[in-house]
């Protein structure tokens, strides 16, 4: 949980909110994309 939420703050702050994509976040938090939407249901 703490990786994806540095993750989302992270690519947030340098890319913006628009810009970020769900691939990207689990990427930078080493987890896959399944995971990321179990975790934060968007």
């Amino acid at each position: 949980m703490a990786r994806m939420q540095t993750a989302v703050r992270d690519l947030m702050g340098e890319r913006g909110y628009d810009a970020a994509t769900t691939k990207e976040i689990a990427a930078g938090a080493d987890v896959g994309e399944a995971n990321l939407f179990r975790y934060f249901p968007f």
